[in-house]
């Protein structure tokens, strides 16, 4: 009960009374003049009324939650769904590249385990088996590059559709190539790649 008190208390001296004259300067309009309004203190101070308002959810180019999904089926599929080809490319070819190193590495390493298996001598077993080792953690250093740029471009599409609707955000462009003469007489040729 005495919390109760207290609490309403401190609330009571948070909250200033503003004439109805007060509430028209900060842009409200009040049809009862002769009423106060109480509101909590410096909630009007500072402020002025939107003159344009922009929904930016309404421009963005996916939802990031779909962007993210998409990404995580197929990693470069959500930055496609962004408008951002050459950064999907590059995450779509990365992640088959490593995919397919972990593969051939899988099917080493059981050749070698195979060949390990049928060995006769203890040298030529251990030999087998440390080429077998090897070729395991080669498998296993791929198949965590590729989990990792599954992640990667799951979070980079979300992101992305996020700021896609950022005004500008669209302006920019994915490749940028600008050709023009040197001052000591030869040619300047600058190409740019926004991620």
């Amino acid at each position: 009960m005495l919390l109760t008190l207290l609490t309403i208390a401190i609330l009571a001296s948070l909250i200033v009374p503003v004439t109805a004259e007060e509430a028209k300067d900060s842009s409200e309009t009040n049809p009862l003049d002769d009423t106060l309004l109480y509101l909590p203190a410096g909630q009007l101070k500072g402020t002025s009324s939107v003159s344009n308002p922009t929904d930016f959810e309404h421009k963005l180019t996916q939802n990031p939650t779909v962007a993210l999904f998409k990404s995580m089926v197929v990693p470069g599929w959500g930055q496609y769904g962004n408008h951002k080809y050459i950064k999907g490319t590059l995450f779509f070819a990365a992640d088959v590249w490593f995919i397919s190193r972990a593969l051939k590495y899988r099917k080493d390493a059981r050749d070698y385990w195979s060949r390990y298996e049928s060995a006769s001598t203890i040298a030529e077993k251990n030999n087998l088996y440390s080429q077998y080792k090897s070729l395991k953690n080669k498998r296993n250093k791929f198949t965590w590059f590729a989990v990792i740029t599954s992640f990667v471009s799951m979070f980079d599409a979300y992101v992305d559709a996020h700021l896609s609707g950022y005004p500008g955000g669209k302006m920019q462009k994915d490749v940028t190539i600008s050709m023009g003469p040197q001052a000591s007489g030869g040619v300047r040729a600058n190409l740019s790649l926004s991620f």
